[in-house]
């Protein structure tokens, strides 16, 4: 059965792999990533969705965004992208409804949202990419 944990893809096999919010084994990319391949990861920002955390939380903390160790790989480029929204009160709302965070929520948020004509929100993401090592014990050359 295939799984973030286990690829159902040969060894070697792949160029990339791009994640987005998804955990996935490290070893299981170390396997099936080429050498010299890459990993382009989308995470959550420090400051994503922050409006909406303000709603449910009574204090905000922000994301942490650490690089993951990821065995066989480095970090080759790291970039943010952080921009305003703004949302109707159903796109709030829909957006909401679409994360995580909609557990926590409670109906008087929902109804904040849904009436809501403009909701301002930031989203904000880290993009990283991950460069495979060279498998450092071939040599150049050989038949």
């Amino acid at each position: 059965m295939a799984s973030s944990q286990r690829l159902p893809f040969a060894d070697n096999s792949l160029d990339g792999v791009v994640r987005i919010y998804a955990p996935c084994n490290g070893d299981e990319l170390d396997r099936v990533i080429k050498p010299g391949g890459v990993v382009v990861t989308v995470t959550p920002g420090p400051r994503h969705l922050f409006q909406l955390k303000e709603g449910i939380y009574d204090e905000v903390r922000l994301h942490e965004t650490p690089p993951e160790a990821l065995p066989g790989f480095q970090v080759e480029s790291e970039h943010s992208l952080h921009y305003p929204m703004t949302l109707t009160g159903e796109q709030a709302l829909t957006l909401l409804q679409m994360t995580p965070l909609a557990w926590r929520a409670s109906d008087e948020w929902r109804d904040t949202l849904a009436n809501a004509i403009d909701f301002e929100c930031e989203a904000d993401f880290t993009l990283r990419v991950y460069r495979h090592h060279a498998e450092t014990d071939s040599v150049k050359g050989d038949a």
